[in-house]
């Protein structure tokens, strides 16, 4: 078998075994208020979070979503990056990139860092 066959097969692989976790941790349920990115990759996890998020902005200004915090106003979206235990000896990955990402897309948002959870809150 050729190498570049044996990667390709060993990436597909990975990419199932990604999805598996991502979907056993992620419920159709949740899907407007918490998303769990163990198992993803560092650019999976910052594309389905940021789809995420526009996701429950859009139902939330829609209408199609109701607000969670119970003033029909505000709606709070967990997200569950990990603590980065691991990922070896270059630490964390996801953790800082979604906090960058939240940082940087203007989302008021509370990190809490030693267990890589972030509670971001939207708005009606």
């Amino acid at each position: 078998m050729e190498i570049h066959e044996l990667q390709r097969k060993i990436e597909q692989n990975r990419s199932k075994t990604s999805e598996f976790v991502f979907n056993s941790r992620n419920t159709e349920k949740s899907v407007n208020v918490m998303i769990d990115l163990h198992g993803l990759t560092k650019v999976e996890a910052l594309r389905v979070t940021r789809t995420r998020l526009q996701m429950t902005q859009d139902g939330l200004t829609a209408g199609s979503i109701n607000p969670n915090a119970g003033d029909n106003k505000n709606h709070f979206f967990k997200i569950v990056a990990g603590a980065g235990n691991h990922s070896g000896v270059r630490g964390a990955v996801l953790k800082p990139a979604v906090e960058k990402m939240l940082i940087e897309n203007n989302y008021e948002h509370y990190a809490n860092m030693q267990h890589g959870v972030f509670l971001v809150r939207l708005r009606k």
